[in-house]
């Protein structure tokens, strides 16, 4: 599924993964009692996002090699669980349009949603609306099948070879982040309280 932000068609979908571009809404957190049941409750800055079935693999894996080119020699050092041989490092990241940036295009905010919420409404098409309940940094390392090209010794949960090539892994982190509306006050990081993973 994608996450519905306004655009229609897969470039602008591979355009969301590699940028932001200008018509990509601010997104907060639910609001507990705002209406978020049916696709025209979709209010992105109080935490209700439209849902959109099916895979855009190609705008995907374009989109997210992208991203990966603007800080490549970026990787996980799974001894400190953090981001090592970064931009970060010389202070010399760049976003996708060139601008100077602090922290790694590659670490990206995503949002967790309620999943049951999700799951109680049912939906089928593009009708779906997911709960913001939090945000979360994410590294992104790449697609399944770059990132572990061995079939045999690939993890369980990049699927099968067909799906692999279809999903994006990473590393879960902390992520810098303000508080703004809804949200509370500004706070130096978001981090996530339970973690549900849903596949």
């Amino acid at each position: 599924m994608e996450i519905d932000l306004g655009a229609l068609g897969s470039s602008a979908y591979e355009e969301e993964i590699k940028r932001c571009p200008d018509w990509v809404p601010e997104v907060g957190l639910y609001k507990p009692g705002t209406p978020c049941t049916v696709k025209t409750d979709e209010n992105p800055p109080v935490g209700c996002l439209g849902v959109k079935t099916g895979v855009s693999q190609g705008p995907t894996t374009h989109g997210v090699d992208d991203l990966i080119a603007l800080d490549s020699t970026a990787s996980w050092n799974t001894t400190t669980n953090t981001v090592q041989n970064t931009c970060m490092t010389a202070g010399t990241c760049l976003n996708y349009d060139g601008v100077h940036i602090l922290i790694s295009p590659r670490i990206v905010p995503i949002a967790l949603f309620d999943p049951a919420s999700y799951i109680a409404g049912g939906y089928t098409g593009t009708n779906g609306v997911a709960k913001v309940m939090n945000m979360l940094g994410f590294f992104v390392e790449g697609m399944c099948d770059v990132v572990y090209p061995v079939a045999a010794t690939r993890p369980v949960y990049c699927g099968t070879p067909a799906e692999a090539q279809k999903m994006v892994v990473g590393r879960l982190m902390n992520y810098p982040g303000q508080g703004s509306g809804f949200a509370g006050s500004a706070t130096e990081a978001t981090f996530i309280k339970i973690t549900r993973l849903v596949q």
